[in-house]
């Protein structure tokens, strides 16, 4: 909700549930907050939520950012972070989050993809073969099984 950790100097990073839909306005303003996982749920972000905020990494879950973006919910953040999307996104993500104060270039904000391997590989899944080690034929049917596809 609005300002809900407002002021916690000790938050440096959060991982939202997928049970969150919106970001409230001011929601991490002034907190010791580095770093952020937007999960795909998260629609809305409001203004000023991480104003005066340490902000440094954001990584989105979804394939398209957030369809309401305030155009001053990353006010004030630090001049250089870098932002983790979908593969695919970097546009659509690198111009919703441009009218929402972020500021794109050499010495400013990054955009990058997830690498789709590495991602299914941090979940934790302890039998993974890496698939470059695999030959060609037998790279994609195991890997898309693994995905439930």
């Amino acid at each position: 909700g609005d300002e809900a950790f407002s002021g916690c100097q000790q938050l440096d990073n959060v991982t939202i549930p997928n049970s969150v839909a919106s970001i409230g306005d001011r929601a991490f303003i002034q907190t010791g907050l580095t770093s952020i996982e937007i999960p795909e749920s998260v629609n809305s972000i409001g203004m000023n939520a991480f104003t005066g905020s340490s902000l440094k990494s954001i990584e989105f879950k979804s394939n398209t950012p957030p369809s309401s973006l305030n155009s001053r919910c990353f006010a004030g953040v630090p001049i250089a972070g870098n932002v983790t999307v979908p593969e695919g996104t970097e546009e659509a993500y690198e111009t919703a989050l441009t009218a929402a104060g972020l500021h794109f270039g050499v010495d400013e904000w990054t955009i990058n993809a997830t690498d789709p391997v590495a991602q299914y590989k941090k979940s934790g899944d302890r039998d993974w073969t890496e698939v470059g080690s695999l030959p060609p034929s037998q790279r994609l049917a195991p890997a898309l099984a693994r995905f439930n596809w």
